[in-house]
C-alpha cells in the first residue's frame, strides 16, 4: 500500500535498505514516502541506468549511484541515494586515496544529507562483502571497507554521522565496527 507522503511538514522520512535489484524495485520504490533513501546492492547494470534515471526524473525523484563492484563476473554490490526535494542529499567526492578505492569497489560512498535541522549529517553508506558471519576474509574486507569511512570522516568538518548499511556480518565479526558500538 502506498504511504501519504510527509514532504513539506516537520517530519523527514530517512530511509535505509537493501534493495537487491533498483532496476526491479524502482516503481515500488517511488510510491514510498521518503525525502532521501540510502541504497545497499542496488545490482543497476550500466546498460540499465538510462532507463532507471528516466524514471527518478518522472517521479521528481534525484539520485546518485555509486559504481558496482568491478571484480564481480555479474552485476553486484552498489550503494547510492535517492532523495526527493532540494539539495537534501549531496554526494560527495573522497578526500582520501584509500576511500577513492574503497568507493570504486562497489562497496561505499559519502553523502551529506540535509534534513532541514541546523546540522547536515555526514552519511556512509556501507555493503559489506556477503558471508562475513562466516567468512573471516569477507569479514575482513568488509572491516577494511568501515575503516576506510572512519579515515575519511577526520578529513571533514566535526559534526553529526551516520553509518548505514548492510554488513553482511554480526557486530562480533567485524572490529572496526566493535569499536564504534
Amino acid at each position: 500500500s502506498s504511504k501519504q507522503s510527509t514532504l513539506g511538514t516537520e517530519v523527514f522520512v530517512l530511509e535505509v535498505g537493501n534493495i537487491t535489484s533498483i532496476y526491479k524495485t524502482v516503481d515500488g520504490l517511488m510510491q514510498r514516502a521518503f525525502n532521501a533513501f540510502f541504497i545497499q546492492e542496488h545490482t543497476c547494470s550500466p546498460d540499465k541506468l538510462a532507463e532507471l534515471f528516466e524514471k527518478f526524473s518522472a517521479n521528481k525523484v534525484k539520485a546518485h549511484l555509486g559504481p558496482l563492484d568491478p571484480q564481480a563476473k555479474n552485476p553486484l554490490a552498489g550503494v547510492g541515494a535517492i532523495h526527493r526535494g532540494k539539495n537534501v542529499v549531496k554526494h560527495l567526492a573522497p578526500k582520501s586515496n584509500a576511500f577513492r578505492k574503497a568507493v570504486k569497489s562497489g562497496r561505499c560512498d559519502l553523502y551529506a544529507l540535509d534534513h532541514g535541522g541546523p546540522l547536515t549529517v555526514l552519511c556512509f553508506v556501507i555493503y559489506g562483502y556477503t558471508g562475513g558471519h562466516d567468512s573471516g576474509k569477507a569479514a575482513k574486507r568488509t572491516d577494511s571497507i568501515i575503516r576506510c569511512c572512519m579515515q575519511e570522516r577526520k578529513l571533514h568538518p566535526r559534526g553529526p554521522c551516520l553509518i548505514s548499511g548492510d554488513v553482511n556480518a554480526e557486530p562480533q565479526d567485524i572490529t572496526t565496527r566493535r569499536e564504534l558500538l
